[in-house]
């Protein structure tokens, strides 16, 4: 369907031309280098990243388990797949590159080659971002900002309007990183082995939630085992003339929610929560474990406190301090530093012989 895709043909200059050497620059990006020119004839872009959704429909009605798997936002009903409540209109991820190719060759389109990919995010007058100027923020995509995630994971597709592309695309960058119909390969085969992958690796482009600025942006490129399910890598289809746009897909109908095996929601291992020892100290700013019990240096008070198991007020072992702020414990004896002593103080606290 053309109406839920975005013409684009040009040329433009693809890659990224700097070359100056630096700790976390772009001159270690060598595998986006030489810059070279692209022309490209017209294609069509989704607007959108395939959503869970559409796989869901696709498995349903041609893939079955062979590209379903259980860590997917996907649940098997009597007679399909269906999305996980909530995530119908997320990107769909946790995909295979075959199952992004094949899902595409089933909607009759194409995965994308990563020039085409490029052009729809820089355009021809070589932008860094989909968008006409400025850089990213969590306003425009859904990434990791080096502090923080904008998002706690991805999100539906199209939350980002401020980040379409001058041409009308959505996500290009964040949210999930996308397959590419691509082998990895440099673009200059003179670039030393040791900065190039191995071979039978897929390019992955866009970035995602969890990836930072530095990999959204249009020049760059990533070499990804085409095996890898990745909850941070997705996919969108194209299309050019010659593509079987119209294949047969059959019905596109949802399958009915009956007999749905529900997925136990994602959770933590319970983790036990603090405990109070001690009570009625004041500003205690030492601790010290000596022979299988726990002290305390009460500054307030001008004392040292031993930890008792069933004793909340705890035991005075040592009084009459001037400010107590640290305890050292070895070869069974406690070592106490005062604060506002005329002269360092040794004070034996406990000994077990």
């Amino acid at each position: 369907n053309l109406a839920t895709m975005v013409a684009h043909s040009g040329g433009f200059e693809m890659g990224w031309a700097d070359t100056t050497p630096g700790p976390y620059g772009d001159g270690w990006f060598i595998d986006q280098q030489p810059i070279h020119s692209v022309t490209l004839d017209l294609y069509y872009l989704d607007e959108a990243e395939v959503t869970v959704g559409a796989f869901a429909r696709f498995l349903t009605h041609a893939a079955g388990d062979y590209h379903f798997h259980a860590r997917q936002p996907v649940e098997r009903v009597r007679d399909g797949y269906l999305p996980i409540a909530g995530t119908e209109h997320e990107p769909m991820r946790l995909v295979t590159w075959a199952a992004a190719r094949d899902y595409c060759r089933w909607a009759g389109k194409r995965l994308p080659t990563e020039a085409e990919y490029e052009y729809a995010v820089r355009g021809a007058d070589g932008r860094n971002w989909p968008w006409a100027e400025g850089g990213a923020s969590c306003a425009r995509a859904n990434y990791f900002t080096g502090a923080s995630h904008c998002q706690a994971g991805p999100v539906r597709v199209g939350s980002h309007p401020e980040g379409d592309s001058v041409d009308g695309v959505a996500d290009l960058v964040g949210n999930v990183a996308e397959w590419m119909a691509d082998d990895y390969a440099p673009y200059d085969p003179a670039t030393p082995a040791a900065i190039v992958p191995s071979s039978g690796l897929k390019v992955v482009r866009g970035g995602g939630w969890r990836d930072v600025r530095l990999g959204m942006r249009g020049h760059a490129r990533r070499a990804v085992d085409p095996a890898l399910r990745s909850d941070n890598i997705g996919f969108r289809c194209a299309y050019s003339e010659g593509d079987t746009l119209s294949a047969d897909r059959g019905a596109l109908t949802d399958a009915e929610d009956i007999d749905r095996e529900l997925k136990a929601a994602p959770a933590a291992a319970p983790a036990p929560g603090a405990v109070r020892a001690l009570t009625g100290l004041s500003s205690p700013q030492g601790v010290a474990y000596l022979e299988g019990e726990w002290y305390v240096a009460d500054t307030g008070n001008g004392r040292v406190m031993r930890v008792e198991a069933d004793n909340l007020e705890g035991t005075v072992v040592l009084s009459g301090l001037i400010e107590p702020r640290q305890l050292l414990a070895g070869g069974g004896v406690l070592w106490i530093a005062e604060a506002g002593a005329s002269q360092g103080r040794e004070q034996i606290a406990r000994r077990r012989r």
